[in-house]
């Protein structure tokens, strides 16, 4: 037969199996579900841009035509999409390159900015023009009179787009473009193409679909989730308010989402009354962040986001309402001076305190946060086909072009992220908290019943020996009449013995008060505790046995304890105090402690055991007693001294303990 060490590390085992095998398990759905979104969200044929940018040549070379003449000319960059063409006279740029790309039914698509026409040329043979005119220069340029250089077409370009049609055979050949400027353009820039065909157009608005859709049923599940958690916060009387913010937050990010999509565009969401609400988003986290601060920190950090979503809010219902654009706030100026703000207020907060930094910068807590901020980039970096440099390269470059609106999308997805998860983290503790105390409760129970059960056990055998004392005394005293001393001897010997083995006292006339009550304070007598009682009860209560049982047992339990670990020759003592009173009853435990620290909350007491996993659910037991019989447990902590009280109100209509 197994030993039972052997049968313990065996179980212990298999749980660690069956932990690492669900992780295993766990993580391989998520990731063949990111696998299959990542294959989703990147169309397996795309357009081939071929615009010549600062980190990607395309092999085009350019002339120039100015004031000077026309000239080659090898531009440079001032930014990643920025040329510099060193003139602030040019009429038009010619761009050439030998089309080497391979794609079936292609053509060449153009989204002229204002001030600006093409021509394009596949092997010196003309295939498109904006202008009407054939009379040319020496170079090739096109003559252009003001009139026809200023068409208006030319000058409004919205939603203009132009597809030049490639020939079949159109690898090898040499592509030319030429760009003419007006007097409006407002940079000397040539227009590139973009290489595609039907299958890149459908492709990417289809595959363009599902990161908006991922998104918005994310949003959907977070703020159901945090109803949810919200709900269950307030059936256990332990609710945190401060996530009607969060669902505020992510139903206003839905919205947002919705709205901006593709998807939105098309059905009207942007166009109805909910897309005034679309953008507000990054407040309502920002207040519930405030709302954790202290002081004047937390007054002035909710005050600038209550006016801040006050402006936008007001920008956005004007906007839709008169179509009056007001520019407030719409590049994430406002909210991108909003989380500075949070951010130094936070440090003013909870840097100089080391205290937090021990509770919050846990290894798990770190590796969390990087996990949430390199799940945002590589989700946001879709949008740049996974190119995560390209991604920061596109947010940096937005910055200095006064759009805050990608930055801030990332840093109030990593904080909403990390609130979530923190949050799902604690629900799960205190769940498993609750359950624990739950089967521990539920096996002190069982325990105290059982005990309840050996000391009234020991009461009959007490009653019993009494009632057979009359019997033994008469045995006695024949044998003494017989002059048999040795047996008399023998006979008193067996006597006392069964009388040491009995309880000692009577403390009360209630039979469970005193068994419980006998055998603590028999304990701390042979622990050399002083012990001082007043006990004043009827023979029956209106309580469950059990309930009296658990809150008498721990309540003793924990006193006689507390007064075991004093030092040896210290002032150790116990009174209790059991008064019934017009349906109360009063019940006060005081003994003397050493030295007994504060819970988290400053009022709790940690448990002094060793093996904390397994203790400190005494407490726990006599509160829930307690508010059974609408009443409360009152701790107290004087110097030198523990008190517990409670006054519980026994309803006589309550059945009475009969046994």
């Amino acid at each position: 037969m197994k030993s039972e060490k052997g049968i313990t590390e065996n179980s212990t085992r298999e749980c660690k199996i069956k932990y690492i095998v669900g992780i295993i398990m766990s993580l391989l759905v998520i990731g063949v579900i990111l696998f299959v979104l990542l294959k989703l969200v990147k169309p397996e044929e795309s357009a081939i841009s071929l615009i010549e940018t600062k980190s990607e040549s395309h092999d085009w070379s350019f002339e120039i035509l100015d004031d000077q003449g026309n000239r080659d000319i090898q531009p440079g960059f001032e930014e990643e999409y920025i040329m510099d063409f060193g003139s602030e006279t040019a009429k038009a740029i010619r761009a050439k390159r030998i089309m080497t790309e391979e794609l079936e039914y292609a053509s060449l698509r153009f989204y002229p900015y204002s001030g600006v026409g093409i021509e394009v040329f596949f092997d010196g043979e003309i295939a498109y023009s904006d202008f009407q005119t054939n009379e040319r220069d020496e170079d090739g340029y096109l003559i252009l009179g003001e009139e026809e250089r200023n068409k208006s077409y030319l000058l409004d370009t919205a939603g203009r787009q132009v597809r030049v049609s490639l020939p079949v055979d159109y690898r090898g050949m040499e592509l030319t473009i030429i760009t003419y400027f007006s007097d409006s353009a407002f940079q000397i820039s040539p227009e590139f193409p973009l290489l595609g065909n039907d299958e890149t157009d459908w492709g990417l608005p289809v595959a363009d679909v599902v990161f908006p859709i991922v998104e918005l049923t994310i949003c959907a599940i977070l703020a159901i989730l945090l109803c949810g958690i919200l709900v269950g916060g307030i059936k256990r009387g332990q609710a945190d308010y401060r996530v009607y913010l969060l669902i505020l937050f992510f139903l206003l990010w839905f919205l947002d989402k919705a709205c901006m999509s593709l998807v939105g565009s098309y059905s009207g969401m942007d166009q109805s009354f909910l897309s005034v609400l679309q953008g507000l988003y990054v407040t309502p986290v920002v207040m519930y962040v405030a709302l954790g601060l202290n002081g004047w920190k937390k007054y002035v950090l909710f005050i600038c986001s209550a006016i801040q979503f006050a402006c936008d809010a007001g920008r956005q219902f004007i906007n839709w309402k008169s179509s009056d654009f007001i520019t407030l706030g719409e590049n994430g100026q406002t909210m991108i001076l909003l989380l500075v703000l949070l951010v130094i207020l936070s440090a003013i907060e909870y840097f100089p305190y080391k205290k937090i930094w021990k509770k919050y910068a846990r290894w798990e807590n770190i590796l969390l946060l990087a996990s949430v901020c390199i799940g945002c980039v590589m989700l946001y970096s879709m949008e740049t086909e996974g190119n995560v440099m390209q991604y920061f390269i596109n947010v940096w470059f937005g910055m200095r072009m006064g759009n805050f609106v990608p930055v801030v999308q990332l840093v109030t997805s990593v904080i909403s992220a990390m609130i979530i998860f923190l949050l799902i983290i604690k629900m799960a503790k205190t769940t498993v908290r609750m359950q624990q105390t739950v089967n521990v409760l539920a096996e002190r129970e069982h325990f105290a019943m059982e005990n309840l059960e050996i000391q009234r056990q020991s009461e009959e055998k007490t009653r019993a020996f009494r009632h057979e004392m009359n019997h033994h005394m008469a045995a006695v005293s024949t044998f003494l009449k017989e002059n048999d001393i040795k047996r008399a001897q023998e006979y008193i010997g067996v006597i006392t013995k069964e009388l040491n083995d009995l309880p000692k006292g009577s403390y009360s006339t209630n039979s469970m008060i005193n068994a419980i009550v006998g055998r603590y304070f028999e304990k701390a007598k042979q622990a050399g505790i002083r012990v001082q009682h007043r006990i004043s009860v009827p023979e029956k209560l209106a309580i469950e046995d059990r309930d009296l049982c658990v809150l008498l047992n721990n309540m003793l339990e924990n006193a006689v304890e507390a007064c075991e670990r004093m030092p040896q020759k210290s002032d150790k003592h116990l009174c209790l105090s059991i008064n019934f009173e017009k349906n109360f009853l009063f019940i006060s435990c005081r003994n003397s402690t050493g030295e007994v620290m504060m819970g988290s909350d400053e009022s709790t007491f940690p448990t002094m055991k060793k093996e904390k996993e397994k203790h400190g659910y005494g407490m726990a037991a006599m509160e829930k007693i307690a508010e059974k019989y609408n009443s409360i447990l009152k701790i107290e902590l004087y110097p030198g001294e523990f008190s517990v009280k409670t006054n519980l109100f026994l309803d006589q209509k309550r059945k009475l303990n009969d046994n």
